[in-house]
């Protein structure tokens, strides 16, 4: 029986957590890939093996379709980013990862994380989906992030 792991997966091209170093340093039994880099079958066991999966928006997450019981999700997000939905129901909800996540009965816990300006430039792109009804205000193209690491740990330690 293998032991469940605390999996962060990262990008690398954009929404790139650029203090990785110092997460590794505090939580040194997070594992973390670059999914691009891997197979997909090695994808595949990481998320069916994984007790605890890290990412953000657009970096692997579909493949939480394979993991097992009991798995959360620590969703790294830009601060001020969310879903709103434009129909008749005026409720905020949150984007299609939390929509899978709950389908699935993943639990998920949120960290609202600071964002590194671009020197040239806007960090900020406003994409309609008017075919689901729905808008994204805003996403962060291109935009580097820092977590803060004790928030993550905090959450760590509460749900391993």
């Amino acid at each position: 029986k293998k032991e469940k792991k605390i999996i962060l997966i990262l990008r690398s091209h954009n929404r790139i957590i650029k203090n990785i170093k110092k997460i590794k340093n505090k939580i040194p039994e997070i594992e973390i890939y670059d999914l691009s880099k891997i197979s997909v079958k090695k994808q595949i066991e990481l998320f069916y093996n994984a007790k605890i999966i890290i990412g953000t928006f657009d970096c692997g997450l579909k493949n939480l379709i394979f993991s097992k019981n009991n798995l959360k999700l620590v969703y790294l997000r830009p601060k001020n980013y969310r879903r709103s939905s434009i129909s008749k129901s005026s409720n905020m909800v949150e984007d299609e990862y939390h929509d899978l996540a709950k389908t699935l009965n993943i639990k998920v816990y949120t960290i609202d994380c600071d964002f590194i300006k671009k020197k040239v430039g806007s960090n900020i792109d406003i994409i309609e989906y008017k075919e689901k009804n729905y808008f994204t205000i805003p996403t962060f193209k291109g935009s580097n992030f820092t977590v803060n690491v004790n928030k993550l740990n905090k959450i760590i330690k509460k749900i391993k």
